[in-house]
């Protein structure tokens, strides 16, 4: 439909009037993106800005960036551990929950797998049930432990509680020869150190190409190949983490692990130690606070000059 004279200058108006404030803008440098652009020719305005999950300025606070600092951290859980009964009730609670009395093998081969392999299968409850029995007497026994202290059931929630409290924990599998059986050694993760203290900012670049971080050497593939560790005598010691046969016989067991690039691992109460500190304060200052009034057996209250119990004459007497 052909538009009349005045609605022909009403659109142009329209038009240059965008148009202006459009160049005015490209001008200032303010607008420069295409969707912009055909924005400000409608008379529209657009505002573009990055968004880092903070949609009012100032609310979640400035970005933060964390490098943990796991001995700093290993030693406040374990401060936690020792003076808040708060974190040490729920921590063996968990514990407990968990491992309990110990763990229990159940054992259940893939029948397929076996028939695939020309194995007889008819017999394998039987192999089952005798493995289970044998695991069994292995976990009971103190010949499991590399100290032959414990047996394998406490060596399990002992390992549990140190990983949740301070982080990780290294599990080294050895084999005793006097005896022929196969135990465990626990390594507190304090001890897993670099040499010349190689972390993840700056690590310790060795010979054949691997480097240490935070006590752990890894393969250009991140790979763990093996672990440091410091020991009695001040001296480190390189525990490979896989034996001859391409078998694992060194890991570390994690509490929580904070990062894809991060390879130690932090305590599980990490997140609330402050918390844990601000309710220990408010427990003692309530009990403390509880303990000084029980201390006072009796005390006076005086009378105000609006008492009911004193009377006007008193009171006029008073103030005359």
């Amino acid at each position: 439909m052909a538009k009349t004279l005045p609605e022909m200058a009403a659109t142009d108006i329209k038009i240059d009037t965008a148009h202006v404030r459009f160049m005015k803008h490209l001008s200032a440098g303010t607008w420069g993106k295409p969707s912009t652009m055909q924005a400000a020719k409608r008379g529209r305005v657009i505002y573009s800005h990055s968004y880092d999950g903070e949609k009012d300025f100032g609310e979640i606070g400035p970005v933060r960036s964390y490098l943990p600092d796991y001995q700093m951290l290993r030693l406040r859980s374990w401060q936690a551990y020792l003076e808040s009964d708060i974190a040490r009730m729920a921590i063996d609670r968990f514990a407990t929950w968990v491992i309990g009395s110990g763990l229990k093998l159940q054992s259940e081969p893939s029948k397929r797998v076996l028939e695939d392999l020309g194995i007889n299968v008819t017999a394998i409850q039987d192999f089952s049930k005798t493995i289970e029995s044998y695991y069994q007497l292995f976990c009971k026994s103190k010949r499991a432990d590399y100290a032959k202290m414990k047996s394998k059931n406490k060596l399990s929630k002992k390992a549990f509680i140190e990983s949740i409290v301070g982080g990780d924990v290294l599990i080294v599998l050895r084999f005793d020869e006097e005896n022929s059986s196969a135990n465990i050694e626990l390594i507190d993760g304090g001890n897993v150190k670099s040499p010349h203290g190689g972390d993840e900012v700056s690590p310790e670049l060795l010979q054949n190409g691997n480097r240490i971080e935070n006590g752990v050497e890894l393969t250009p593939k991140d790979e763990h190949a093996a672990y440091w560790v410091e020991n009695s005598a001040l001296q480190f010691d390189r525990i490979p983490a896989k034996g001859l046969n391409g078998v694992t016989t060194a890991f570390l067991v994690y509490g929580s692990e904070y990062r894809l690039a991060t390879h130690r691992g932090m305590p599980l109460i990490a997140v609330v130690l402050e918390t844990i500190k601000k309710l220990e304060r408010y427990k003692e200052a309530a009990v403390g606070s509880a303990e000084e009034r029980e201390k006072i057996a009796y005390f006076f209250e005086h009378g105000k000059p609006d008492d009911s119990a004193i009377s006007t004459n008193q009171r006029n007497g008073f103030e005359q």
